[in-house]
């Protein structure tokens, strides 16, 4: 399913890797709202350096929707969802709105600490 990265997306998705089918399948369902998503299982490149690569999306994106699933969140989503968190509070700075929206799959516990404050 790989395409070509468009210049920017309306949302990036962040998950635990244990999650990637539910997370596929709401992938799948945003497309269909006609919504650039981000899935890095669609865009990024075998056997190329990844974590520059997510940083630069992340820093495109209109909006981060970081998905909750069973358990504790793996590393690399935490580090997405810090990064998002501190663009969000970078751009209510100036005036503008990025959305960091939490998303509970089934079985999720509510967000804890600063991602708690976002509905």
């Amino acid at each position: 399913m790989a395409d070509q990265a468009p210049n920017r997306f309306d949302v990036f998705l962040s998950y635990h890797w244990r999650d990637h089918a539910q997370v596929e399948v709401l992938a799948r369902r945003l497309r269909e709202e006609k919504l650039i998503v981000f899935l890095d299982r669609w865009y990024l490149t075998p056997g190329q350096s990844w974590p520059k690569e997510l940083e630069t999306i992340l820093a495109r994106c209109r909006a981060v929707a970081v998905c909750i699933g069973q358990g504790e969140m793996g590393p690399w989503q935490q580090r997405e969802q810090y990064l998002a968190l501190e663009r969000q509070v970078a751009a209510e700075r100036q005036g503008q709105r990025f959305s960091v929206i939490p998303v509970l799959l089934p079985g999720a516990e509510p967000p804890l600490g600063f991602l708690s404050q976002n509905t």
